[in-house]
């Protein structure tokens, strides 16, 4: 018997879920099914034991049974050059999600979720272009739920004091996803809500940039994506393997 069921509160999203007690990446399994045929809007793949998960830095660890894991299949009918629009949507998914549960989060950009400056969910798309366009994205969602020892993460149990049903938080993070993909077409709205909750925004932090330490304040995003900085009285823009967050 499955330990995930289906949503049937949704329109699409996770209508059609697929759990795996165990594999080593949520997001390449479902990329490669996407590949080889036809896969549903909204589809979800989840386990309770991912080996091998991957991020925007590299590994995500997670212990067996105690978080979620899964990644969404989307066909979104976006231009290849407005994709950030997707990390914009599952950022702020999480952010609705966790607003439930009366917990404050910010995103560290581009799209780490963090609690009290600990990260407690990690976010990576990743897309199937097709010409100018993007054909189909997976979603992939990795978030501490019930894990308890995270350091330097946290998780939503560690924040709430008691332990999660793992169904329940799957269904109300995934309605907040399709909530949030049906806003898809509103841009100015996304952009202004995602940047409402950027980590530093116009605050001073700590970066490391060029192999030197500067500080400057996080302006928003460009519409490609790009995190806009003020240091020195200038405004720039970086990409993210130009930058990297001090603690």
């Amino acid at each position: 018997m499955s330990l995930f069921n289906a949503l049937s509160q949704t329109l699409f999203v996770g209508r059609d879920l697929l759990h795996l007690p165990q594999c080593a990446s949520t997001n390449s399994l479902l990329l490669e099914e996407c590949r080889a045929k036809g896969v549903p809007y909204g589809k979800v793949l989840i386990t309770s034991h991912q080996t091998a998960g991957r991020g925007q830095q590299g590994t995500w660890h997670s212990e067996k049974g105690l978080n979620l894991t899964f990644s969404v299949a989307l066909h979104p009918h976006l231009a290849a050059g407005k994709q950030f629009f997707l990390s914009i949507i599952a950022s702020l998914a999480i952010i609705d999600y966790l607003k439930i549960l009366k917990v404050e989060a910010a995103i560290k950009w581009p799209n780490d979720i963090l609690i009290n400056e600990r990260k407690c969910c990690g976010i990576l798309i990743e897309n199937i272009l097709e010409g100018t366009c993007v054909k189909t994205s997976v979603a992939g969602i990795g978030l501490n739920v019930n894990q308890r020892q995270t350091p330097p993460a946290i998780s939503v149990g560690q924040v709430t004091g008691r332990r999660h049903d793992l169904q329940e938080e799957l269904e109300r993070a995934l309605i907040c996803f399709e909530k949030r993909l049906l806003q898809i077409e509103k841009e100015k709205e996304l952009k202004a809500a995602y940047e409402s909750h950027l980590l530093g925004m116009k605050e001073e932090r700590r970066f490391l940039m060029n192999d030197k330490t500067i500080v400057a304040e996080v302006r928003g995003v460009e519409e490609s994506g790009r995190l806009l900085l003020s240091c020195d009285d200038k405004i720039f823009s970086v990409g993210m393997k130009e930058l990297k967050w001090i603690f």
